[in-house]
């Protein structure tokens, strides 16, 4: 939802190169914060009801508490956070890898070529993702944006 969201903007180009992609948002941008926000509430409610050891998951919840936090802003905050807000999901691409290296872990599978393929799949996409991506998004297009000198129009 997030690709589509990025890529339907109304005018050529993307947030990526576009002022006009960068600072409006589409439904779809929307859909995903919406999409995003329901999954937290359900996933932490299903760990609440149905995980006894919740100290071991507390990182999930404040994972969870902040994802809905960020999406709300986000969503009520429309603009550029919504955009902003809905193309950092782009992290989430590592996270089928990181998932299936704690199954493998929990199967006490530590060896052999699918924990190793996976391995270097999950830390090259976290690296790529979360590290690379959220940097560049963070410091080329949200900065510039927020710090930003007000337009003011002369009386």
């Amino acid at each position: 939802m997030c690709i589509i969201g990025i890529f339907s903007c109304d005018q050529p180009g993307t947030f990526a190169t576009n002022d006009y992609c960068l600072v409006t948002p589409n439904i779809w941008l929307y859909r995903c914060l919406i999409f995003f926000t329901a999954y937290c509430v359900v996933d932490g409610l299903v760990g609440l009801l149905f995980i006894r050891d919740h100290k071991a998951y507390m990182e999930m919840y404040f994972h969870h508490v902040l994802g809905i936090a960020g999406s709300s802003c986000g969503f009520f905050g429309g603009g550029y956070l919504t955009v902003i807000s809905s193309v950092s999901f782009i992290t989430e691409f590592s996270t089928p890898f990181v998932n299936i290296r704690s199954l493998l872990y929990d199967h006490d599978i530590k060896s052999g070529s699918l924990y190793a393929v996976n391995g270097t799949l999950m830390t090259l996409m976290f690296f790529l993702c979360r590290i690379v991506f959220q940097w560049w998004l963070v410091f080329t297009k949200l900065f510039p944006l927020v710090w930003k000198a007000p337009q003011t129009t002369p009386l």
